[in-house]
């Protein structure tokens, strides 16, 4: 029986782990997005400036939608 409760125990210690490992792997995923995300948007914020080029109203409605994209609406219910 103590045999069964250490091979229970010893389980249960690898199922948290494993949850564990895959949340850090998650979070780092999302880091990563969210950097691209941030790197983007600091692009965006810098066209027009500091001597790059002035871009076309094609150019700028493609921007637009691609700015959509990089700051999507939140909803708020959402955490």
């Amino acid at each position: 029986k103590q045999l069964k409760i250490s091979y229970l125990k010893q389980i249960q210690k690898t199922i948290k782990k494993t949850a564990r490992r895959e949340q850090l792997m998650r979070e780092e995923a999302e880091q990563k997005r969210l950097k691209t995300v941030l790197e983007l948007q600091f692009i965006l914020d810098k066209l027009g400036t500091s001597g790059v080029p002035v871009l076309t109203e094609e150019e700028l409605t493609m921007l637009d939608e691609f700015y959509k994209l990089v700051y999507p609406e939140r909803d708020m219910n959402m955490r």
